[in-house]
């Protein structure tokens, strides 16, 4: 994430409590990266059994995401090239 980006977030998107992202350097995997981020959730009680979707723009990541924690997945086009 550059500085682009995080002032797309703040100030479209708004200030998350909770953002998963490379840090400077790491080279996981996008779909990894989205599974280790999204799991502290999915190990939440309440969260366990709840029915889940998963929009993302990298069919790749979309299908390890939800075929992980079986859960719905609704593909976004972007202009990334994904």
């Amino acid at each position: 994430m550059g500085p682009a980006d995080w002032q797309f977030v703040n100030e479209i998107l708004g200030a998350p409590r909770y953002f998963v992202s490379r840090k400077p350097g790491e080279t996981i995997s996008g779909g990894q990266l989205k599974i280790n981020g999204l799991q502290k959730f999915f190990n939440l009680k309440q969260f366990r059994k709840a029915d889940a979707v998963f929009y993302e723009d990298n069919v790749q990541y979309l299908k390890k995401v939800c075929d992980h924690f079986n859960i719905t997945g609704v593909y976004i086009p972007s202009k990334q090239g994904h």
